[in-house]
């Protein structure tokens, strides 16, 4: 699992088990989460070969959303989820997992947070 700009994210989803990877910049807070991998990296160009991870999360406001989306879609399997965590209108917030080419959207709030995710389906051209 990739998590973008999120140390404490990040470090609270490595203490359940498996794989956690933190991309962003190195700040402060970047260094100090020592108990993930890190990654110093642009949202916008995620350095992973095309479905070569499970899930993607981003933390973030909801005007980063729209290139952010589909890079994070091409790094994620078959199946895999692509999730969103932030403020803003949850109406807008499907509307950008959709023309990403999310499918199973599913939305949940808590407080004013906002949580979307969208599964990762490849399809393929027949001949």
């Amino acid at each position: 699992m990739v998590v973008v700009g999120d140390p404490r994210l990040a470090t609270a989803l490595s203490g359940r088990g498996g794989a956690v990877i933190l991309a962003g910049s190195a700040t402060g807070a970047f260094k100090r989460a020592r108990t993930v991998l890190r990654m110093v990296a642009n949202p916008m160009a995620i350095p992973l070969r095309p479905a070569s991870v499970a899930a993607m999360v981003g933390v973030g406001r909801p005007e980063d959303w729209n290139g952010w989306l589909g890079e994070w879609a091409r790094a994620c399997v078959d199946g895999g989820v692509v999730a969103t965590i932030c403020r803003g209108q949850p109406q807008e917030l499907s509307r950008q997992v959709l023309l990403a080419g999310l499918s199973a959207i599913t939305q949940r709030r808590v407080g004013w947070t906002v949580i979307t995710a969208g599964v990762v389906k490849r399809f393929a051209i027949a001949d």
